[in-house]
């Protein structure tokens, strides 16, 4: 009988130790998803501001000046898009 019971503590020690184990690699896991994602989301942010410099710099250069001089002139009126009649 005690064999039995040195056996169980000891299968109850390792169950505890895996469970130990199980928690911080999931841990770990859900660390490095979010790095991961992270990673993923830095690089496609990249991209798009790498697509919009080559579609600036496809813009010639006197429509560029065309719409900085009329973005420092004051607002005209405009209608809003968004009121409904």
């Amino acid at each position: 009988m005690e064999d039995f019971e040195t056996r169980t503590r000891k299968y109850k020690r390792e169950f505890e130790r895996q469970e130990r184990e199980n928690k911080e690699l999931s841990k770990k896991l859900n660390d490095s998803k979010e790095s991961m994602k992270d990673r993923l989301d830095r690089g496609s942010l990249q991209s798009e501001v790498q697509d919009l410099r080559r579609f600036y710099n496809a813009v010639p250069d006197d429509i560029k000046r065309e719409v900085e001089s009329a973005l420092r002139q004051p607002s005209m009126p405009h209608r809003n898009i968004h009121q409904t009649r």
